[in-house]
């Protein structure tokens, strides 16, 4: 068991995949969320990747026999259930104490949780790297998966990008990645205002089927309020503390109103839902700290 993972916050983890069966859509029955989760029938939508696992029956041998490659039958179901999760791996995601990147990955193992137990399909990218799971079954491998992850050199638009441009031409594989989208999740801390307009380009085919969730850090509710700052060097993993003035607290305090105003204004003009959940904090936390954002309502 991983020290990100632990005991404590596995109960958290336990209880938010609770409420969110309790939260079950109105007027779903039993046996079309059996459909849903397995993706057993229904209007097929098109092709993904085949993960280790998953029903064989879903199997296309015709497309096997054309690619050579295995591939799974999206139905309409999974085609509107299935998440994306983007998790921004750069550098300015390891400032903050916990690092904010820590907080970050326990958020996204919470959405990806639920996404696990209730949607058909999850992608998860974090930085450049992506991996593909389905079902409940697959918890423990997308847990192991995160905790391998660390912050990497790169911008917070990365992750889209190693999304909608894997291994074949742009254009082609852009389009595929959006027509078979159903809906994705964006967390970042959204440091730099240029990155996220880029991202917002890129992901506005999709628009309203995504949302940005600011994982926020005790750093942008003050700076020193101790009486320092810690600095980080995330390519050396390097930390130092640096004593602040009042005039240099209201000087941060007045930059951070304003780059929210521009994450705002970026979201909004984008038409794109944005939410902001904290993130650190010592301990694992309660369910209703880890949720108070609003990603569950919007997720189920």
């Amino acid at each position: 068991m991983s020290e990100l993972f632990d005991a404590g916050f596995r109960a958290i983890l336990a209880r938010v995949l609770a409420r969110a069966r309790r939260l079950r859509v109105a007027g779903e029955s039993t046996e079309l969320a059996r459909l849903r989760r397995r993706g057993i029938g229904g209007t097929f939508a098109g092709h993904r990747a085949y993960t280790p696992g998953e029903d064989l029956r879903l199997l296309d041998w015709n497309a096997f026999a054309r690619s050579r490659e295995l591939h799974v039958k999206v139905l309409e179901a999974e085609h509107r259930r299935a998440l994306t999760l983007l998790l921004d791996a750069s550098p300015s995601m390891a400032a903050g104490v916990p690092p904010r990147f820590d907080g970050a990955r326990r958020l996204a193992a919470l959405i990806g949780g639920v996404a696990l137990a209730r949607l058909d399909a999850l992608t998860l990218v974090v930085g450049e790297e992506r991996a593909n799971f389905a079902g409940a079954a697959s918890l423990e491998s997308m847990l192991t998966w995160l905790a391998a992850r660390r912050p990497a050199p790169g911008a917070a638009d990365t992750p889209l990008r190693a999304w909608l441009t894997p291994q074949r031409a742009r254009s082609r594989a852009q389009s595929d990645a959006l027509r078979h989208a159903g809906r994705a999740v964006w967390i970042s801390d959204f440091a730099e205002t240029e990155e996220l307009r880029r991202g917002l380009a890129l992901l506005a085919p999709l628009r309203r089927r995504v949302l940005g969730l600011v994982a926020a850090g005790s750093d942008e509710r003050g700076l020193g309020l101790e009486g320092y700052v810690e600095i980080v060097d995330a390519g050396r993993d390097d930390r130092e503390r640096l004593r602040v003035d009042p005039a240099l607290q209201l000087a941060y305090a007045e930059e951070l109103r304003a780059h929210g105003r521009r994450v705002a204004a970026a979201f909004l003009a984008a038409g794109v839902a944005r939410l902001r959940q904290d993130v650190d904090g010592e301990g694992p936390r309660g369910v209703a700290e880890w949720t108070d954002g609003g990603w569950l309502d919007w997720l189920l």
